[in-house]
This record gives C-alpha cells, structure tokens and sequence, in this order.
C-alpha cells in the first residue's frame, strides 16, 4: 500500500516493500526464544503463482534475506483460472478456455491443465530446492455463490479430486479456503457436516488417495419423447485412476451386469459425447447402459426432468454420481402478450453443437428477421436498477452460459464492430456473463422443468451495457447442448422481454 491507502500495482515498486515486511517479521520471529527452528509461512506479491516473476521474486529473497532458513514455507493461493472459477461460460475442468485462439499453447489450455502448471511452477522454483509449500489458500471462487449451477457439479468434484492428488503427489502442504458455506458450523450434534455431501466425500477420500469418476459431465441428457421408451444403448466413458468398478446401482437397486449395462475395462478408444472429455482425451474404461435398462427407467416418468441418479461405486476412492436427465427444448415460460397477436415466439431456438467462444454462440443461432415493432410481454418486465427476472422453462436442462449483444441496426450507444459489441462486466476481455455476477439461476426443483433466469442490476449498469437504447439478445447455452436466445428491449429505465 501507498502512502494513501492505495494498492502499489507496480511489482517494481512493491517488491521490495513486501521483501522488507517479510524480513522483519521473520526477524522477530526468529529473535524469540524456542522459534529458532520454528516453520514461518513467507509469502510473495499477492500469494500469486503467477506471473512466475513473483516466484522469481520471493526465491531471491529467500536466499538475499532470510539466507536460506531450511524452515520456511513459500505460500501461494490457488483458485484455478478465473473464466472456470468464477463461472463465466467456463463449467468444464477439462474445457479448453479459449479454443479459438491462433496460439496453440492457449488454445489447449484447461483448468487441468493450469493446475499442472502450478505443480511445475512451485516444484521448480522451490521444492526441487528443499524448500517446503503451503498452498494457504485454494478452492473455487463460484462455490458459495447462491446462483444454481454456477459451478457444475461434477465438474467441480473433479476439480478438488485433481487438486488433491497434484497435492498428495508432490508434498505439498493445503488449506482449503471455507467461509462457513462449506462445512455445517452449526451443526455440531451432526458432526458438522458438509453441504454438499458429495464434495465432501471426494474431499476425504482424497486425502489418501484418487476417485473414479467420468470423463465426460455427471449428467446423460436424453432426448425427451411422448413415451420416453424405445432408446439405443448410451456409452458412459470412465477415468478410473487405477480404481476397479465394484457395482452399480439406482434409487430402486442394483444394476444386473449384461442385462443392464456392460462393462468394457479396456475401452481406451471411446471418443462419442459420452465416452471423452471436452479436451478430446479419451477414457480408460466404458460403462454402456443398455437399451432395456433405459427404457424401462425412461419410462417410469414421462416428459423431461430427472428419471435417475446412478452410483457407481469402486474398490476404492468416493463413489461416482451419474444423473440421468431426459430433455426438451428450453424456452420461456409461455405467457400471453400485453399488444396484438404475436407473429413470433419469445424466444428462438438456437442450431448446432455446443459453443466455444460467444461469436460462434451467435452464428449458431437461427435468428427471425428483425422488427421495429415487437410486442411486449407484460410478467417479464423490469428495470435497469432492479434488474429483471424472465420465468423460464428449463425442460431438464441445466444452463451452462450467457452472452449478451445488442442489435447494432436498432442500438444507440454501442460501436459498429461486432466484435466490440458485447456487454456485460467483463466485455472488455470475455465475452460471456458471469454466473452470479451478472446473471442468477434458479430451479425449481431436482427436475429442472422451470424456474428463473434474473439479469442482475450490474448488468445493465456496467460500462459496456450503461449507454445501450435499444433491442438486445441474450445467447443462452445448455449443458445438453441446447440453446435459445432471448431478446430484450433496453430504454434509459426500463427492461422488457420482446418477440
């Protein structure tokens, strides 16, 4: 800090700063009696392992300051990248963040792959010296917030399983970072019990050793359909990590090996949507389930929602949670005009796979030609202060992301390049919406058959979106790989949901 209270952003200038906190306090400690080999936590700019001059840094001054005290401990924080942490169209853990970019190193990059880059950062720069590692601080950055889905579930499992073995692996030292929304602090009469059981049960197992889970997400989504019977066989790729699946089993019992589902333990060839990962990396064992064993769960419960949860459970390690989901086409809730007749939905249907980067989102759609005139939809309006909440119908589906555009032949306030054109708090350098930041989630139920999507007030009152007049459309992506998009008619104070 400055003079006035102000972060220093400079590292030139705060390093040094920093290198004379950490020396003196090392110093005092040092100076009493019984600390002489005491451990002492040092730390460098920001606790960051990045960029690698900051642990370039704090080495130098280890060896400079503290003459190389064989009882320090270097510290660093670790949150993953923020796209993924923060949830900002990024749920995958083996998502690559920017897929379309020239670089090849950016473009492979994951949030797995930016945890092994910590490995290698903190090995090189300091155990490989003798030099011991906390890591103080680390988790994900979306876990408590109250949006749904802000983090996936399974995802976000596999995310603290990986951390934990990159920890066990290398000796590192951990705290994960809790603020009273992970374990239960008011419950002492159960233990104080997590909650969410399952993240505590990959957290204890990981402890000691690795879990099993999928390659690909926690969630089969099926095409829903009149009778939700008649289906093919679906292939569930497997990352076993060593672990031997023991049994499988739903809410009414055991699976039957052959009848059921079939096992291939040698299946490293899955690539189809369920036997890989979003990296293309392909599993080391298949689970199919057969056309009978779905069929007849499908069945037990017409039209979308959740018909199964499956526990797989290993010779070791924490037992895997597979959902199975049938799935319509999300949408608004259907809700009568205020105007005249309208001669188009509330919403259109986007086309295609699942998007990489925002523009592509865009072109995927299959958009209506453009109107001056749009009628407006009376329960969905709202106001730039307030923000605005749209009842949705979710049929199933689980939202993975939002990108937000104006209609640059209608739109005042907005520069003519499409490229510059997105808006939200992070349009500057991303073009998705942060879940829980500039948008919220709200499910009804387990089903997932409705609930709400709200655009938040920091929405429309960021830079990029402040000076918009005019129609916008909201790019909403699906886990399945569905999608829709919404439009909305911004004026100086007020929200509305057109089309």
């Amino acid at each position: 800090m400055d003079d006035a209270g102000a972060k220093i952003e400079d590292d030139a200038l705060a390093q040094p700063i920093l290198d004379a906190l950490n020396t003196a306090a090392w110093e005092e400690i040092r100076a009493v009696a019984g600390n002489e080999r005491r451990m002492v936590i040092v730390t460098g700019l920001d606790t960051a392992f990045l960029p690698e001059t900051r642990l370039d840094a704090l080495l130098a001054s280890l060896h400079r300051d503290l003459h190389d005290d064989p009882n320090i401990l270097a510290t660093v924080h670790y949150y993953s990248e923020w796209v993924y942490s923060g949830s900002l169209g990024r749920t995958g853990f083996d998502e690559p963040f920017r897929p379309e970019s020239a670089d090849p190193a950016e473009r492979s990059a994951t949030p797995r792959t930016h945890l092994r880059d910590l490995a290698d950062n903190l090995n090189r720069h300091f155990t490989s010296r003798g030099i011991g590692v906390l890591i103080g601080e680390w988790g994900l950055l979306s876990y408590d917030t109250a949006s749904d889905g802000a983090l996936q579930a399974g995802e976000e499992l596999k995310y603290y399983a990986a951390f934990l073995d990159m920890v066990r692996d290398n000796g590192f030292a951990c705290a994960f970072w809790d603020n009273g929304t992970g374990i239960d602090r008011t419950d002492p009469a159960h233990g104080y019990p997590w909650r969410k059981p399952l993240v505590g049960e990959v957290m204890t197992a990981g402890l000691t050793g690795p879990s099993a889970c999928a390659r690909g997400l926690d969630t089969l989504y099926l095409p829903v359909s009149a009778e939700n019977a008649a289906r093919s066989p679906v292939r569930l790729g497997l990352e076993t990590h060593g672990r031997t699946l023991v049994s499988v089993a739903d809410g009414r019992g055991q699976l039957r090996e052959g009848s059921d589902y079939t096992l291939d333990a040698g299946a490293a060839g899955a690539s189809n949507a369920e036997g890989s990962s979003m990296d293309g990396t392909p599993a080391d064992a298949t689970l199919t389930l057969t056309a009978e064993y779905l069929s007849r769960v499908l069945s037990r419960k017409p039209g979308a929602g959740l018909v199964a949860e499956l526990t797989l459970h290993f010779d070791g390690g924490a037992d895997w949670h597979e959902w199975i989901r049938a799935v319509g086409q999300p949408q608004v809730s259907p809700t009568g005009p205020t105007s005249a007749t309208l001669s188009q939905p509330a919403v259109s249907v986007m086309s295609g796979e699942a998007g990489t980067n925002p523009a592509a989102d865009a072109l995927a759609f299959v958009l209506h030609p453009q109107q001056t005139t749009r009628a407006y939809w009376k329960p969905f309006a709202g106001t730039r202060a307030g923000g605005i909440a749209i009842p949705m119908r979710f049929e199933g589906d689980e939202l993975k992301s939002v990108a937000a555009r104006p209609l640059l032949r209608f739109v005042t306030g907005t520069n003519a390049d499409p490229d510059s054109t997105w808006l939200g708090p992070q349009s500057g350098y991303w073009g998705y919406l942060q879940n829980g930041g500039a948008y919220m989630v709200s499910y009804d139920s387990p089903d997932h058959l409705s609930g709400t999507l709200t655009l938040l007030p920091s929405f429309f009152d960021c830079a990029s979106t402040h000076a918009v007049r005019g129609p916008v459309e909201l790019f909403c992506r699906f886990q399945s790989g569905a999608g829709c998009v919404l439009s909305l008619l911004l004026d100086d104070n007020d929200v509305r949901l057109i089309r």
